[in-house]
């Protein structure tokens, strides 16, 4: 498949564009963990509590608790855990603007794990939900082989999960923990 880069010279404006798609990626796994059934059932075959995504270089991270059968964003890393590293604010971008997907990505050596490797295909998997709904259609295209069918309840989420972003974009240069 042919990659199109999207070239953005400053590195500073790619280091925001990770920032806002990681509170977004991370708000929207909570928003769509509590409402959609097929991610709750993903979540509870999880086996772990904890669930951490960052940048080795002092990039944004998410971190993902576990509560029963959704994920909640929190500060604290505990034990029983698994730990996805992006290489660098460039495998990132190219991961969360959806240049390329997360098996291209592990194939490239540009996401690394620590962890078990069972719990990790299944949070990806829950996370490939969440960018099935989160993400236009026009995106599917690059991020998934077969382009994921979606219910009328997955475009209501769509919807919620937009009208609520543009008030997470509000209150994201408000919020200390980044």
């Amino acid at each position: 498949m042919e990659r199109v880069n999207y070239r953005i010279k400053r590195q500073w404006l790619k280091e925001l564009i990770n920032k806002i798609f990681f509170y977004v990626l991370g708000k929207a796994s909570e928003f769509l963990s509590k409402r959609d059934e097929q991610i709750k059932k993903l979540t509870k075959k999880l086996n772990v509590n904890f669930v951490k995504l960052t940048i080795l270089e002092n990039g944004p991270s998410i971190n993902l608790k576990k509560e029963g059968t959704h994920l909640v964003r929190t500060n604290s890393f505990g034990n029983e855990n698994i730990e996805i590293f992006f290489k660098n604010t460039d495998s990132a971008f190219l991961l969360l603007t959806g240049q390329i997907g997360p098996e291209q990505g592990f194939y490239e050596h540009r996401i690394f794990l620590k962890g078990n490797i069972a719990n990790a295909l299944i949070f990806t998997s829950i996370l490939k939900r969440v960018e099935a709904i989160l993400f236009p259609g026009f995106f599917h295209k690059k991020l998934f082989r077969k382009k994921p069918k979606l219910g009328f309840k997955e475009y209501y989420l769509r919807f919620l999960l937009y009208l609520f972003t543009i008030f997470w974009l509000i209150k994201f240069p408000l919020e200390k923990n980044q």
